[in-house]
């Protein structure tokens, strides 16, 4: 655009320096020689070449303008503009303290308001105490039926707490009925599915819910949840997942039982129940490894599913008679 500019200005400039030229020749007032033309010629290139570089001085000068105060005007703008946001800041906090100073003086009044309610409960006891000192230094006489309603007040209070005990377990047996038909629904949906993805989802929420009926059991004094099963009518079991798997291959291993045939054996497209290494087929390590021997079980299951593994195990080994107890 800059290059158009300056062409445009140029042309200009010949057509009027060569327009009196032209009027001159054309009119026959002057006649030049060839050595004046060319003279001409040469004071007309020189006057070009002039105005060109004065030109491009002042073009020069004009862009040296615009970079140096183009800048100078952003940097200005900018600083009025932080200057406003510290100013904003600055009334932030003024008002923050303002807030602050409020609620300070709110709590110093709530805290007075408790005191003095505090107080004025401390007289209302007293004169309570003092009152019932009164009733029972001139009521001596009816101690007897003091003791009585005492008696009955004893009574009805012991019916009261029988009835909360009650209460409570009724609410936990119906929270541990409920807890074990969860278990057995999502039991249900794991055996139906053939995703591990989906397998892996369903055996953390029975996880849970049988973490939370072990925990119902403990407050209530029940024996803990146990797993067994009776391998060559022989009653093998644990309380965990753990344990129970390490009491079945120790009694395997004992009863010298070959594994290794079915060794690594799979419950889905890519767990290991047992396997020789703890690494899933894809890769994956064993979330929960228990190393029993040369082999390695993958414990993070729930009860049910490890029961259920662990005899379709057996049952696929052939080598030994396996029956769940119940």
């Amino acid at each position: 655009m800059q290059k158009n500019f300056i062409l445009i200005i140029g042309i200009i400039m010949l057509v009027i320096l060569c327009t009196p030229i032209h009027t001159l020749a054309t009119n026959g007032d002057i006649e030049l020689n060839l050595q004046e033309q060319i003279d001409l010629l040469y004071l007309l290139d020189q006057f070009y070449n002039n105005a060109w570089n004065k030109l491009l001085i002042v073009i020069t000068i004009l862009i040296s303008l615009v970079a140096g105060v183009l800048p100078l005007s952003i940097e200005y703008f900018r600083r009025q503009k932080l200057q406003a946001a510290m100013n904003d800041l600055k009334d932030a906090k003024e008002q923050n303290k303002e807030l602050k100073k409020y609620y300070e003086e709110q709590i110093k009044l709530v805290k007075e308001s408790y005191s003095k309610s505090e107080n004025m409960n401390n007289e209302l006891r007293k004169e309570i105490k003092e009152s019932i000192e009164e009733v029972k230094e001139k009521n001596n006489e009816n101690e007897k039926i003091n003791s009585e309603l005492g008696n009955k007040m004893e009574s009805l209070m012991d019916n009261v707490e029988e009835l909360k005990i009650n209460y409570s377990k009724a609410k936990q047996d119906l929270l541990l009925e409920y807890y074990i038909r969860m278990v057995d629904s999502l039991l249900e949906a794991y055996n139906n599915t053939s995703d591990d993805a989906t397998k892996e989802a369903f055996q953390s929420e029975i996880i849970k819910f049988e973490n939370l009926i072990d925990k119902i059991r403990a407050a209530n004094k029940r024996p803990d949840y146990e797993l067994q099963i009776k391998i060559n009518n022989e009653v093998i079991g644990g309380n965990t997942v753990r344990e129970f798997y390490k009491n079945v291959m120790e009694y395997l291993i004992e009863q010298e039982v070959k594994l290794e045939d079915i060794v690594p054996y799979k419950t889905g497209k890519i767990r290991y129940l047992i396997s020789d290494k703890a690494v899933h087929q894809n890769g994956a390590d064993f979330n929960a490894p228990l190393e029993i021997g040369p082999y390695f079980l993958e414990t993070h299951k729930s009860k049910k599913t490890a029961k259920q593994d662990i005899i379709q195990f057996l049952e696929k080994l052939g080598t030994v008679k396996v029956e769940e107890v119940i």
